[in-house]
């Protein structure tokens, strides 16, 4: 998949959100990479994931992405997990600690579902802080079930009850 217009500086994690009444599933990219903290802007990349008919290997796609500009309410970040609620459609930056110089808290910063093809940027708002390091990675299940973030040296699991918020959930 070859974006035409993504000018990527460090793309960290991809998140699909699956269509809803019939719309197309969306992939986003967070090109949220920023060790140094440097970058006080980062991008996220919306873009309608293509169809893959079976058996069609390799398949070379090109598309046009949404570019979603991104500053966080506390300053510049850097991110390594990107996950979506699938049953909002808002989007979650969660903040990578520096474990060599003592930082285990992180940040969860949401991104509402309506701002995100609105004016830009969006400010990700932290709506919840862990006790885990180096966050990694993460995903969501399908119905919105549960939430799995992973560090270095294992995955945490929230289970997240009907009519849970994200941060109600990572609060457990």
């Amino acid at each position: 998949l070859t974006l035409s217009n993504a000018d990527a500086t460090d793309i960290e994690d991809i998140a699909l959100f699956a269509g809803q009444d019939g719309g197309p599933d969306v992939l986003y990219l967070a090109d949220t990479g920023n060790n140094l903290r440097t970058r006080k802007v980062v991008q996220i990349y919306r873009v309608e994931e293509p169809l893959v008919p079976n058996g069609k290997t390799p398949l070379a796609v090109a598309r046009e992405a949404t570019v979603i500009d991104v500053v966080y309410d506390d300053g510049a970040r850097d991110a390594e997990t990107l996950l979506v609620d699938p049953l909002q459609g808002d989007l979650y930056l969660v903040a990578k600690a520096m474990p060599l110089l003592g930082g285990r808290s992180i940040g969860v910063y949401r991104l509402p579902h309506e701002q995100l093809l609105g004016p830009h940027p969006v400010t990700a708002r932290k709506v919840a802080t862990l006790q885990l390091g180096p966050a990694t990675g993460g995903d969501v299940f399908l119905g919105g079930s549960a939430i799995v973030v992973r560090n270095y040296w294992g995955a945490l699991y929230w289970p997240r009850e009907p009519g849970e918020t994200f941060a109600q959930a990572l609060a457990k």
